[in-house]
């Protein structure tokens, strides 16, 4: 697959994520899936109505070990003034938000596994381009299929 990198200025987005380490990529997967249904749990225990529930998200420290945020974007925040008093005070399940400033991004469609191919082609392009990288990544993932050729996932890389 070819990916369409390029250079773009995004504003933080507010989120609701569970935080995990990464002992390996080949875990990768399973730890989303576990942190999202953390996040989706907390948020059906707190009455959260759908409607301020966005697109899923995973941020990547880009550390080792990798430690990743996992959840969704909060749509509607201002109408959740008082979420974080009924989420996890374990810190288990808490508010975050996406970063903000220049990123380089492409959009992947297709499975999930194949997604590495798309955080290849950020990095060699920053390279290529002399542009250095600041550290956290991350994806928003588009609405679910069951067709893996149909998922779109954006990839973003923050630019220092």
């Amino acid at each position: 697959m070819t990916y369409d990198v390029r250079v773009l200025t995004v504003v933080s987005r507010p989120t609701v994520v569970a935080v995990g380490e990464v002992a390996d990529l080949a875990s990768l997967g399973d730890t989303i899936l576990r942190l999202s249904r953390e996040v989706y749990a907390a948020l059906d225990a707190a009455g959260v109505d759908r409607r301020h529930r966005g697109c899923n998200v995973a941020l990547h420290s880009g550390g080792d070990p990798l430690v990743v945020e996992v959840g969704i974007e909060l749509v509607d925040p201002a109408g959740l003034a008082d979420l974080s008093d009924s989420l996890s005070s374990d810190g288990g399940v808490r508010l975050s938000s996406l970063p903000a400033g220049n990123v380089a991004t492409t959009l992947h469609q297709g499975p999930y596994h194949e997604l590495p191919a798309a955080h290849a082609a950020i990095r060699a392009w920053c390279a290529a381009g002399g542009l250095e990288l600041a550290g956290p990544n991350w994806e928003i993932y588009g609405d679910w299929s069951d067709d893996p050729a149909k998922l779109e996932t954006e990839v973003f890389y923050l630019l220092s």
